[in-house]
């Protein structure tokens, strides 16, 4: 019910239809209130602020990917577009990526959408609540490796790009990103079109994000599906000791949390 009032005060101070064009404004969209608008202008204003505040947390690269004045002006139109269409207030922004898809600042900076969903990934496990360690769990696993599969955190994500966003994203957390090692390699993989998987974990507040190789990707891939321990010995290519080091890399880390039966 609160989504529901919150779109409808959105759609009465947005009356106009939006476009779908995905072209932003060249100038930021002015309101002229009548006389008895000026309490719904000043609300609109809070509102607009508010959205914008609301984008930059947790799309912070991609503000800095766009500057201060074009970020603004992307809020705005997605601020409009979502009091036109209706939608739920409360998880305002989750859809962005979404919806900058075929938008012409994508078309602009063609990984805009990856690194927005990148961005998104980490504000969720961020929000997501750390599984607890269940270490004693573990102790099955050397008599069980057949009918035992390991378990991943609930704050976890992992995300396959065609781009090199991991590097880009962590560029663009100093001040002056074309001074990192990341951008350089970002620019690199970018000129011989190449990606990333990327792993974002976290460990208390702090939340990480790392690339990770194909074979990484496979083996995190089998974990969420449910394989068995003795499976994922079998499927890696990998020798015994090389596996065992990284599954205690991430155990360590907190991205495996304990070891369950297999259903």
């Amino acid at each position: 019910m609160l989504a529901e009032s919150q779109s409808r005060v959105l759609a009465a101070i947005y009356g106009e239809a939006v476009s779908d064009s995905g072209d932003l404004p060249s100038a930021p969209l002015a309101f002229t209130p009548s006389n008895n608008d000026a309490g719904l202008a000043l609300y609109r204003q809070g509102v607009e602020a508010r959205a914008e505040r609301a984008l930059a947390s947790r799309y912070p690269t991609v503000k800095r990917l766009l500057g201060e004045q074009t970020f603004a002006a992307l809020a705005l139109q997605y601020l409009r577009a979502a009091a036109n269409r209706g939608g739920d207030w409360s998880a305002f922004g989750e859809c962005l990526a979404d919806w900058l898809v075929g938008h012409s600042l994508q078309r602009q900076v063609h990984y805009l959408v990856d690194v927005a969903q990148l961005d998104n990934a980490v504000m969720k496990v961020a929000e997501s609540a750390l599984a607890p360690a269940n270490v004693d769990s573990f102790a099955r696993l050397a008599q069980e490796a057949e009918t035992s599969r390991l378990v991943l955190n609930t704050a976890l994500a992992i995300f396959v790009s065609r781009y090199p966003v991991a590097h880009i994203w962590h560029a663009h957390k100093h001040p002056n990103p074309q001074e990192t090692v990341a951008f350089g390699r970002a620019k690199v993989m970018l000129s011989h079109g190449q990606g990333q998987a990327v792993l974002v974990t976290r460990s208390g507040w702090q939340v990480r994000v790392e690339e990770i190789s194909q074979q990484q990707l496979l083996l995190l891939k089998a974990i969420q599906r449910g394989d068995s321990v003795a499976r994922l010995f079998a499927q890696s290519a990998w020798p015994e000791a090389e596996l065992l080091a990284w599954l205690q890399t991430m155990v360590a880390s907190g991205a495996v949390v304990g070891a369950e039966g297999v259903n």
